[in-house]
């Protein structure tokens, strides 16, 4: 063997051995904030999954694993594979989420139950449903792509929902690293509901807008394009909904749950002074930065995620908050795919 070929394969083994001593010896983190996930931990021996636990546990701990990350999605941009985590780094510093793959029987099933608690309520509904960032913003999208069924979902739902009024909120803005629309998109939102119900908006120039910079959003998290800049977020804050925006989750991890405090199954906010009566708000997260502009016209909101809700009685609910009104706001993706919206099919059931 050649002096130069000994070289290389020494310092070859000398690199594993180097990798290996550290995945050994350095602490193992339990949460990664720029992925905003759990990582895997050590499995136990002989459980039955063992093989593939143990080899999600050595790749979510290897080191050096988020740099690698990033390398893979960069050179996968570069050699035309865009998306190979499931983003796109689009035009203007936009990162964008792939198409969700349609789901037509989910999507009915998710409609049929929400007509269903309509009706069995008695009470008058709305529904919000944002698009896809991905849908709404495809211009922003550099290469090909695979198409987006959004706008196609969008048209069926006059049609599955007779008793629920479709609320067209138009364009509205997104953030360039999230899923979400902004504070602004979501005010967007509050203006077309507020005409969509007889209402008058407040204007833009009643809020104080609370600015903090460094918001690395859900599509960030997912890319892999580590080197986007960050988003400002923005809160708009007023007498009136004061007490809907939770400070202190503007220094962790997802600065979004700055917006109700995060997810939970059931919240209620309160506005005495508002002139309005009690509206039960079905929700994602979208909602969260919606539901601040609504407080000055409803005394009572009531706030239900079904994802964290599945043991609440919704009859019961409707029973005990006597609400006016309800408005369903879903992202399409939920629509077509949030399981847990099938329990309003058996809130009356029996």
């Amino acid at each position: 063997m050649k002096k130069r070929d000994l070289a290389v394969v020494i310092a070859f083994l000398a690199a594993i051995s180097l990798c290996g001593a550290a995945f050994l010896l350095l602490p193992k983190a339990d949460f990664s904030p720029r992925e905003r996930r759990v990582l895997a931990s050590l499995p136990e021996l002989g459980q039955d999954d063992f093989d593939s636990a143990f080899e999600s546990y050595v790749v979510d701990h290897i080191p050096l694993r988020e740099p690698l990350v990033a390398l893979n999605a960069y050179f996968g941009l570069i050699t035309g594979r865009d998306g190979l985590n499931g983003a796109y780094l689009g035009r203007d510093g936009y990162l964008l989420a792939a198409p969700m793959e349609k789901n037509d029987a989910g999507f009915a099933r998710n409609l049929e139950a929400m007509a269903s608690f309509v009706q069995s309520s008695g009470l008058p509904a709305r529904l919000i449903a944002p698009m896809s960032k991905g849908a709404a913003l495809a211009d922003k999208i550099i290469g090909p792509h695979e198409p987006y069924p959004d706008e196609e979902y969008l048209s069926q739902l006059p049609e599955a929902l007779p008793n629920v009024e479709i609320v067209d909120i138009g364009q509205v803005e997104y953030y360039k690293t999230d899923h979400h629309w902004t504070s602004r998109g979501a005010y967007q939102a509050y203006c077309a509901y507020m005409r969509a119900v007889g209402g008058q908006p407040s204007p833009e120039d009643a809020y104080e807008k609370v600015a903090r910079e460094g918001f690395y959003g859900t599509t960030y998290a997912q890319s892999g394009y580590f080197a986007s800049s960050s988003d400002t977020m923005e809160m708009w804050v007023s007498d009136w909904n004061a007490s809907a925006f939770h400070w202190e989750k503007l220094d962790g991890y997802d600065m979004y749950q700055v917006f109700l405090g995060g997810d939970v199954g059931v919240d209620v906010l309160d506005s005495p002074s508002a002139p309005e009566g009690t509206l039960l708000l079905f929700k994602d997260s979208f909602a969260d930065a919606l539901a601040p502009f609504l407080m000055q016209h409803y005394s009572r909101i009531v706030l239900v995620d079904l994802r964290y809700a599945r043991n609440t009685d919704l009859a019961e609910l409707v029973e005990e908050y006597a609400p006016q009104e309800i408005l369903f706001v879903y992202c399409m993706d939920s629509l077509v795919n949030e399981t847990s919206l099938r329990l309003l099919d058996a809130a009356y059931a029996g």
